[in-house]
């Protein structure tokens, strides 16, 4: 996802456009990340956010954005353990 949307926005660069990427937000095929939908999100998230992509959208085919929340929720958890 980050070298995808690193590479679209440097192409992109000086043009005037600008990249939004979609979060994938269900199961499909992740099975080979290893980690629960979740952490998966949680992964895309961070990632885009440390590109020059205008922000994210977050996708889910049946309208469930649980995972999203809790995503943030595991991001929001890691960034407050590091100011401690």
């Amino acid at each position: 996802m980050k070298d995808g949307v690193n590479s679209g926005v440097s192409r992109l660069e000086g043009t005037g456009v600008y990249i939004q990427p979609y979060i994938q937000a269900f199961n499909y095929n992740i099975h080979h990340a290893k980690v629960k939908l979740d952490k998966y999100v949680a992964l895309q998230i961070k990632g885009v956010e440390e590109t020059g992509a205008r922000g994210w959208v977050a996708w889910n085919p049946n309208g469930d954005y649980s995972s999203v929340f809790s995503a943030i929720n595991i991001i929001n958890t890691e960034m407050a353990a590091k100011t401690e």
